[in-house]
């Protein structure tokens, strides 16, 4: 007989929260209205869905699952719920604001709300952004970033997404900051009839499934606002990361850089002006990198554009089940996608390739295994097989350098179209739904 119709896809499950009539004010944020339904917005369990998502959903007070929430994506604040009027009568008063993490890192900021609410403003936009400062480089990096937003990869992207509707933006420091009082909540503080909160570690993975069909969105309103010339094109640009102090290119990089047929060889990144940086990812038809945040840069590269991640990571870690991002409700969340799981795993450990479901880039992990430590049945052990008890131990080979002449052969390989086993992006996800219980 003939075939049924196709099921249409399953919903992704979205980090979003939002939350109606909330005042911040100093270091508390108070709740005038109904929380009722906001389990409801982030409790549609699935096989993506982080292990401690149930437990977390289990919470019986629901001012109690969203103080969680809110404690997650602003540390140092203390929530309270408030039977006064709304809105607090000195307070400035917006109708939609988005809150969310800045960190002065171009991975972790498009995974820690970034991307997130941006797409939640193409349906509609804010009125005030709200960030929550965990800057890397410290309080005086910051500050340098405030005093010229123009130098902040953050902040001028921040700007290109949203300022074009002068959008205010609003901060407060967290833990991380200790001993910092930015002050830049208002004194008399502010007020949103909806406070939109990207939820933080609520999925396998950091991105919010549901954002990433934004993310070609993302990159052409940023390359229009930032960039002057889109006339000069790069054929192959090789960056080594010779300006870090781990996860570079080792051995012989310059005859690495002959053979690939490099056109650019960067060993230090553009810093001070983060549209030099954006614009040499898209003006590159190949990138060939080492594994850290600034593959995330691939996001600014056109379709049908090649990005090559050297790693020292071993798809293992994740395949048996070592690397918290792979696991879920479950079991693993490489088996949730349309790729190799082994390929799904390299995806899942990298910054880059997992904002590339949409973006046309053909992204590529070439993994070196490097180090002696291997993940057996969820656990880290040395060669002898002894379990290695030391925390986070499932990182112990992340910062190790990188042999160029081990990776030669596969990316030469995939520059001359015959290596489809490596690309780990563009790709497909589902997320069924799980028991609830």
């Amino acid at each position: 007989g003939p075939r049924p119709p196709p099921r249409p896809p399953l919903p992704l499950p979205s980090n979003m929260l939002t939350l109606r009539n909330v005042c911040v004010q100093e270091t508390t944020i108070t709740l005038h209205a109904s929380t009722a339904d906001a389990k409801g917005q982030l409790c549609g369990l699935t096989a993506c869905h982080a292990p401690q998502a149930r437990e977390r959903c289990r919470e019986n007070d629901d001012d109690a699952f969203v103080a969680g929430v809110l404690a997650e994506a602003l540390p140092r604040f203390r929530v309270r719920r408030s039977m006064e009027a709304y809105p607090v009568a000195t307070a400035r008063r917006y109708e939609r604001v988005a809150l969310f993490t800045l960190t002065g890192n171009i991975g972790h900021d498009l995974y820690n709300g970034l991307l997130d609410v941006f797409s939640s403003s193409l349906s509609r936009r804010f009125d005030a952004l709200f960030a929550n400062v965990m800057w890397f480089t410290g309080r005086q990096s910051w500050d340098a970033a405030v005093a010229r937003p123009d130098t902040s990869w953050s902040l001028t992207v921040v700007d290109a997404l949203f300022n074009e509707t002068r959008t205010p933006l609003y901060w407060a420091s967290d833990v991380h900051m200790a001993g910092s009082r930015f002050g830049h909540v208002p004194s008399l503080g502010l007020c949103a009839d909806e406070l939109v909160v990207r939820a933080q570690g609520r999925l396998a993975e950091n991105v919010g499934w549901d954002a990433l069909p934004a993310l070609p969105s993302l990159r052409d309103k940023v390359l229009a606002r930032v960039l002057t010339d889109v006339s000069k094109r790069e054929k192959l640009t090789l960056y080594t990361r010779g300006d870090a102090r781990r996860r570079r290119f080792q051995g012989n990089v310059q005859s690495f850089a002959t053979r690939l047929g490099a056109t650019k060889i960067l060993a230090r990144m553009p810093r001070g002006d983060p549209r030099q940086q954006i614009a040499l990812y898209a003006s590159s038809d190949v990138v060939v990198a080492p594994f850290g945040s600034n593959t995330a840069n691939s996001v600014f590269m056109r379709p049908g554009s090649v990005f090559v991640e050297v790693s020292p990571l071993c798809p293992s870690l994740c395949e048996e089940g070592c690397h918290p991002y792979s696991k879920t409700l479950s079991g693993n969340m490489a088996d949730n996608y349309n790729i190799s799981r082994a390929n799904a795993c390299l995806n899942l450990m990298a910054d880059g390739p997992p904002l590339h479901r949409y973006s046309g880039v053909n992204y590529h992990i070439v993994p070196t295994c490097s180090g002696t430590l291997r993940c057996a049945s969820g656990k880290m052990v040395e060669p002898s097989g002894r379990p290695v008890e030391m925390r986070k131990a499932w990182k112990a080979n992340f910062n190790d350098d990188l042999d160029v002449d081990v990776a030669l052969p596969r990316v030469l390989e995939i520059l001359r179209g015959r290596s489809p086993q490596t690309r780990v992006a563009p790709f497909a996800v589902a997320c069924p739904r799980v028991s609830q219980n």
